[in-house]
């Protein structure tokens, strides 16, 4: 593959160095200088090897910006994922590994009943078991499903099951991967839970294995 190169005058996208205030002119005249010296190491394929070279797999040296190093962490995780090491449970898991493929009828009056109304009471627990207690007054031979088993339900229907992990209360961070054994988010330094146990916020995933 040919080596690509990028051309880019920075002068015709910076403005003269006169133009900026007394005390940001040696703050501009270093950014050009960095951003000159980026360009000319792309230019010369320094830092980034071209696919179909030999050196396609060499490592990237580890980077000594925070940032940087951060989204390198992240990168390593995700290349040596394995299910071994997932959060799902050992049933959701035998079920993405072994998934059921006949098409899938619900037949039992009481799980239909349940179905629909966990979905008519947009899935609030309080509403949820405030129906139940009315309909088990009425009828109290009915199969009725606490809020927990009836989500359990669903998740086994439909392959849609969340993955809940603890985030900052400000949105700067889940913590996961290399901030999973922090007990403070690493900008804001909001605490990760109440006390020891009750997390204060959580942030929701739903894996698309099980869904497919």
């Amino acid at each position: 593959m040919e080596e690509c190169s990028v051309t880019l005058d920075l002068e015709e996208h910076m403005p003269a160095f006169d133009e900026f205030e007394p005390e940001t002119d040696k703050t501009a005249a270093a950014a050009h200088a960095h951003a000159q010296v980026i360009l000319n190491a792309y230019n010369g394929n320094q830092f980034m090897q071209i696919a179909g070279t030999e050196d396609e797999d060499k490592p990237l040296p580890e980077a000594h910006i925070e940032s940087l190093h951060i989204t390198q962490e992240y990168m390593c995780l995700i290349q040596n994922a394995t299910l071994d090491e997932d959060k799902l449970d050992s049933e959701t898991l035998d079920h993405l590994q072994d998934s059921i493929e006949e098409t899938l009828e619900i037949i039992d009056p009481d799980e239909r009943l349940l179905l629909g109304l966990f979905t008519a009471t947009n899935f609030s627990k309080a509403t949820y078991n405030q129906c139940c207690s009315a309909i088990l007054w009425h009828y109290q031979e009915s199969g009725i499903l606490t809020f927990y088993k009836v989500k359990q339900l669903v998740a086994n229907i439909s392959g849609i099951v969340p993955v809940m992990d603890n985030m900052c209360i400000n949105s700067c961070h889940a913590f996961t991967g290399p901030f999973a054994d922090i007990d403070a988010a690493l900008f804001a330094n909001q605490l990760a839970k109440h006390g020891k146990k009750v997390p204060q916020q959580q942030a929701c995933t739903f894996p698309l294995g099980l869904q497919i």
